[in-house]
């Protein structure tokens, strides 16, 4: 993971060497007014937008969530881009042995945390899902506001990734 306060890009490397055919999911998050755009990696691999918020009230995040296959073995670092320099979020994840098929794309909904106490975000997919085993991925920003998010009932595993700057 990485974030950085002001710039037009971030570069987040892997920790160990990618293998060839896992799928690179990418979460990456700026504020509401500047458009996100689609990663790049030292690999040339092509990403592929599978979410993107609907939020729209000025001072929200804005987050999308991007994939590709891995083309080949070993170092591959990550890089998130925005249209404007500003705040810039970027976690990066792979996974093994998930068809790197995308059947389904998702939106993600919040509710607003000004009138909603706790407040929620929901995602959700354009059709139903048709691989045997499908994996679904998430991801929100809290503006550094600390607070404790924590998924619904009926995963069979979850995992949270702490941003370094809050």
């Amino acid at each position: 993971s990485g974030v950085t306060p002001g710039a037009l890009s971030l570069a987040v490397p892997f920790n160990r060497s990618v293998t060839a055919g896992n799928l690179i999911l990418v979460a990456e998050s700026s504020y509401d007014g500047v458009a996100l755009v689609a990663p790049t990696d030292s690999q040339s691999n092509s990403f592929t937008q599978l979410a993107l918020t609907t939020v729209g009230t000025s001072g929200n995040d804005v987050e999308a969530i991007y994939a590709a296959t891995a083309s080949a073995s070993g170092a591959d670092t990550v890089t998130c881009n925005i249209s404007a320099t500003n705040n810039i979020h970027c976690h990066i994840y792979e996974l093994q042995g998930v068809t790197a098929v995308v059947d389904q794309t998702g939106s993600i909904q919040e509710t607003n945390p000004s009138t909603a106490s706790p407040s929620s975000l929901s995602v959700s997919t354009s059709a139903a899902t048709t691989n045997a085993v499908d994996y679904l991925i998430a991801f929100f920003s809290d503006n550094f506001s600390a607070e404790l998010d924590m998924a619904g009932t009926g995963w069979v595993d979850t995992e949270l990734t702490d941003d370094p700057g809050g």
